[in-house]
């Protein structure tokens, strides 16, 4: 019974001599693939651009279209918007359409920085392409584009709008608890200044887009205040011009309140009458056409910025670590791979267990190593 219990257990001089001996014997094979590993890494990473990382932390409050002026408390306490709200003002941030208004007013510098990819499969094409252009040279580059024919200008104006929006997508995070009402907004960028420029200018559309949604239920106001003062100023214009032509008609001079004649009293009674209500309806039109006015001036975002963009001190060096990291991982197994791949292929004899599978015969006696 303890010799198959032995039999069944875990053979360790077979399996150092099996695995580890390869490898110790053909030590100067993983060294060479671990340096080789190594050297490619750095190459690299001389490819991979810094990476600085900027963020804005968001209160978001209730459209002021919600809010009625009848509580007192609201001047002074947050009223947080609903899940629902923020969970659609997330999906916003997040929209092509979104992404092209930023596009249009996006600084240079930070559309300069967008045309340098930070996904690692594109840094690494671009740093190909970079040492490709560099060896064939700019004339012979232009020639090529020459011989394949350049695309029509607005087709290369939206090809680049679009890699500027696609570019956004992989650089911009949009996170949010709908619960808090709490939204933050994180970018990268190449140059630390790009990062923070990037999150501003999230800030500056979204919050222009969120002053118009506030003051779009009384723009309808503005609007319909506005054409009903115009049309009673058009109104009035048309009874004060009727009553001087009736006056000039009858020579009546604009002093004169009374005259002579009954008939032509009860007329110029009437044209007066009719001109002090059109003015008292203007003026009242006039009102609350200035009131509106004002309340619209008086509207403001909901939006409440916590924590202002500001340019990063440290670029985040995790790509940097996770590229060296792999070239040494990558190296060590690449080496240990081959030196098993070629013990496996000559096939010595290591094991009394290699003899016994070949012959089928027990090993009855070792020859001791000399040194």
């Amino acid at each position: 019974m303890a010799e198959t219990g032995q039999e069944q257990g875990i053979d360790f001089g077979f399996l150092y001599a099996k695995y580890i001996e390869p490898i110790v014997e053909k030590r100067m094979l993983v060294v060479i693939c671990l340096i080789v590993g190594l050297l490619l890494s750095i190459g690299l990473v001389t490819l991979i651009n810094p990476e600085y990382i900027s963020q804005a932390t968001i209160l978001l409050e209730r459209p002021r279209s919600k809010i009625t002026s009848s509580v007192n408390q609201e001047d002074v306490i947050p009223q947080k918007a609903s899940p629902a709200y923020v969970s659609t003002e997330e999906a916003k941030l997040q929209s092509d359409s979104f992404m092209i208004e930023v596009v249009k007013i996006l600084p240079a510098s930070v559309k300069k920085d967008l045309e340098t990819p930070l996904n690692l499969r594109d840094q690494i094409i671009g740093g190909i392409a970079r040492a490709f252009k560099m060896v064939i040279g700019e004339k012979r580059l232009e020639f090529i584009k020459k011989l394949l024919g350049r695309e029509p200008a607005m087709a290369a104006q939206e090809r680049h709008q679009d890699i500027m929006v696609r570019e956004l997508k992989e650089r911009v995070t949009v996170y949010s608890r709908p619960h808090t009402s709490m939204i933050w907004i994180f970018a990268r960028a190449v140059v630390p200044e790009n990062a923070a420029l990037l999150v501003k200018t999230y800030l500056d559309v979204w919050t222009a887009l969120n002053l118009e949604e506030n003051k779009r239920e009384i723009s309808g106001e503005h609007v319909f205040a506005e054409e009903q003062k115009n049309e009673a100023y058009r109104k009035l214009q048309e009874a004060q011009n009727e009553l001087i032509e009736f006056k000039r008609a009858y020579q009546i001079p604009a002093e004169v309140q009374v005259t002579g004649d009954v008939e032509l009293q009860l007329q110029l009674d009437k044209l007066r009458k009719k001109v002090d209500t059109y003015r008292e309806r203007y003026e009242t039109l006039d009102k609350i056409y200035m009131g509106i006015v004002m309340k619209e001036a008086g509207i403001t975002g909901n939006i409440k910025v916590l924590s202002y963009p500001a340019p990063a001190s440290e670029p985040s060096k995790k790509t940097t670590q996770k590229i060296l990291i792999g070239g040494v991982v990558g190296g060590l197994g690449l080496g240990v791979g081959l030196c098993l791949l070629l013990d496996y292929l000559a096939a010595p004899i290591r094991h009394s267990r290699d003899i016994l599978s070949v012959t089928k015969f027990p090993v009855i006696g070792r020859v001791p190593r000399i040194s």
